[in-house]
C-alpha cells in the first residue's frame, strides 16, 4: 500500500509583477502619478478660473478622442453579436438564455469570433490593450466642437445649454444627410474592404485547388523584420479595421443608428466633466467644494485599491498555511486546519468578495466600502478644514449656516463615494463590452483620461445638483 506524502511540494511563489523601464510596477507608477501629477493639477486649477477652464477644456478634448476609439470597438462588438432570431430554434434560444443566466456566467462579453492567427495569436483577441487609434482630421474637428461646450459653460449656464442644443441640431442634420448618401458609403466601405483582403491574400500561399473543409493557414505579414509584438499589434489593428468595414458594408442602417446613439451617449456622459466650470465662480463655495470633491474621489480609488489588493495578498498568504476548502485532510495537504486560525484570519480567508464579477472581477465589496467611507471622511474633513483655515464661510443668502455642518458633508461625501464606484463600474462595462483593457495611455499607471475621471463624470453632476438644492433652500 502506497503511503501518501505528509506534505505537498513547496508552493509556487506568485509571479513577480511586471516592471517598466525604470523598474517600477504598475502600482508604484500609479502612486507616483497620484503624488506628483494630482497635486500639480489641483494647484493649477485652483490658481484662477481661466486655469481651471483650460484644464476642463483639455480633459474634454482628450476624453472625446478616447471615446471615439472606444466607440469603434463598442460598435463592432455589438454589431458582431447580432444574430438573426429566425435562424435560432425556440428551444435552442431557451437553452442559451438559461446558460447565460446561470450563476457565475460571464454574460457581458463571451468568446470572440474565430479568426486567423499570427505567431499563434488570434487576430481577434479576447481583449485589446488599447482601442485602435481613431485620429483623423474629422475626429479632431469634431471633438474640438465638443470642447467648445467648455467655453460656452465659461460664459454661463444659459449659453452652455444654447450651444448644446445647437450642437445636437447640427449633429442630427449631418447624420440624416449622411443617411441619404448610404449607397456611396457602403460602396466605398466594400471597396476598401476588398482592397485590404486582396492585399492580405498576396502574402498567403495560393493552392491550385481550394478545399473548403481545410482550415485556412495563419496570415503572414509583409515585413518579417519587425518584432513579433509589433507584427501582432499591426495585424490585429488591420484585422479590426477589416471587421469594422465589414460591419459598415453589411449592417446598414443599423450601424449608422448605433453610431448616432453612441455619440449622443458619449457627449452626455463626458459633459459631466464640464460641471466644475459652473461651480468655480461661486464666491467662497466653488473652490472648497470642487477641491474636496476631486480629492475625495482620488482617495476613494486609492482606498478601494489598497484594501482590495491587501486582502487578496493576505488571503494568498494565509491560504498557504490554513486549509480553506476542508475537502482533503490537513495531514495530506501539509496545512493547518481552519479552526486553528483566529477570527480575523478566518474573516480574511472568506474574502474579498467580488463586487461585480461579470463587469470587473478585480473589484471587491470590501474595497468599495472602504472607498465610500474614505470618500465621506475626506470630503467632510477637507470642507471643515477649508472653512476653518483658508476661506470665510459663504454668505448666508448663498449657503445658510444650517447647511455648514459636518454631518451633512459626511452624507454628501458618502453619496459621492457610491456614485464614484458606479462611475467606475460603468467605464468597466463599456470597456468589457468593447474588449478593451484601457481607454488610453496618457496617464501613467492609470490608462487614459476616461479611466481616471470615470467616477467624476457621475460625481460632478450630483455635486452640482446638491449644491444648487442647498443654495435654493438657503
Amino acid at each position: 500500500m502506497s503511503r501518501a506524502p505528509a506534505k505537498t511540494a513547496a508552493l509556487a511563489k506568485p509571479a513577480a509583477p511586471a516592471r517598466n523601464r525604470l523598474g517600477l510596477t504598475n502600482l508604484q507608477v500609479r502612486a507616483v502619478t497620484i503624488a506628483t501629477v494630482g497635486p500639480s493639477i489641483i494647484a493649477f486649477g485652483a490658481y484662477s478660473e481661466k486655469c481651471g477652464t483650460l484644464l476642463v477644456f483639455l480633459a474634454t478634448f482628450i476624453s472625446g478622442i478616447e471615446w471615439s476609439g472606444l466607440k469603434r470597438h463598442l460598435k463592432v462588438a455589438l454589431l458582431m453579436s447580432m444574430d438573426s432570431p429566425s435562424s435560432i430554434a425556440p428551444e435552442t434560444a431557451f437553452r442559451e438564455s438559461a446558460t447565460q443566466l446561470a450563476p457565475g456566467r460571464d454574460f457581458v462579453a463571451g468568446s470572440p469570433p474565430p479568426s486567423p492567427l499570427v505567431g499563434g495569436v488570434p487576430l481577434c483577441p479576447m481583449e485589446y490593450p488599447l482601442p485602435v487609434p481613431p485620429l483623423s482630421l474629422y475626429i479632431i474637428i469634431k471633438h474640438i466642437g465638443w470642447s467648445l461646450l467648455v467655453i460656452a459653460a465659461y460664459h454661463g449656464v444659459k449659453v452652455f445649454y444654447m450651444v448644446l442644443e445647437l450642437y445636437f441640431l447640427v449633429f442630427v442634420v449631418v447624420t440624416l444627410t449622411a443617411h441619404n448618401r448610404l449607397e456611396m458609403r457602403v460602396g466605398n466601405a466594400m471597396d476598401r474592404l476588398s482592397h485590404q483582403l486582396s492585399a492580405a491574400n498576396q502574402h498567403l500561399p495560393h493552392p491550385k485547388k481550394t478545399d473548403p473543409d481545410k482550415p485556412r493557414p495563419p496570415l503572414l505579414l509583409a515585413d518579417p523584420g519587425e518584432s513579433i509584438e509589433a507584427r501582432i499589434a499591426k495585424a490585429q489593428r488591420n484585422y479590426f479595421i477589416s471587421m469594422e468595414l465589414h460591419m459598415i458594408a453589411e449592417r446598414q442602417p443599423t450601424e449608422q443608428f448605433l453610431d448616432f446613439c453612441l455619440d449622443i451617449f458619449g457627449i452626455l456622459w463626458i459633459t459631466g466633466i464640464i460641471i466644475p466650470v459652473f461651480v468655480y465662480r461661486i464666491p467662497n463655495v466653488g473652490v472648497p467644494w470642487l477641491a474636496s470633491t476631486i480629492i475625495g474621489n482620488f482617495m476613494n480609488d486609492i482606498a478601494a485599491l489598497v484594501v482590495g489588493r491587501g486582502l487578496r495578498t493576505l488571503r494568498e498568504r494565509y491560504g498557504a498555511v490554513y486549509d480553506v476548502t476542508g475537502e482533503v485532510p490537513a495531514a495530506e495537504t501539509g496545512k493547518r486546519p481552519l479552526c486553528e486560525a483566529s477570527w480575523v484570519k478566518r474573516l480574511i480567508l472568506r474574502g474579498p468578495h467580488q463586487l461585480y464579477r461579470a463587469i470587473s472581477p478585480n473589484k471587491s465589496v470590501e474595497g468599495a466600502v472602504a472607498g465610500v467611507v474614505m470618500n465621506a471622511a475626506t470630503f467632510s474633513g477637507l470642507m471643515f478644514w477649508f472653512y476653518a483655515r483658508l476661506v470665510d464661510a459663504p454668505a448666508p443668502h448663498l449657503v445658510a449656516p444650517v447647511f455648514q455642518h459636518v454631518g451633512l458633508w459626511l452624507v454628501i461625501g458618502a453619496v459621492m463615494g457610491v456614485l464614484g464606484v458606479y462611475g467606475d463600474l460603468l467605464q468597466s462595462l463599456l470597456k468589457r463590452t468593447a474588449r478593451v483593457k484601457d481607454a488610453g495611455f496618457i496617464i501613467p499607471g492609470h490608462g487614459g483620461m476616461l479611466d481616471r475621471i470615470d467616477g467624476m463624470l457621475l460625481v460632478f453632476p450630483f455635486m452640482y445638483g446638491a449644491l444648487n438644492t442647498i443654495m435654493k433652500m438657503s
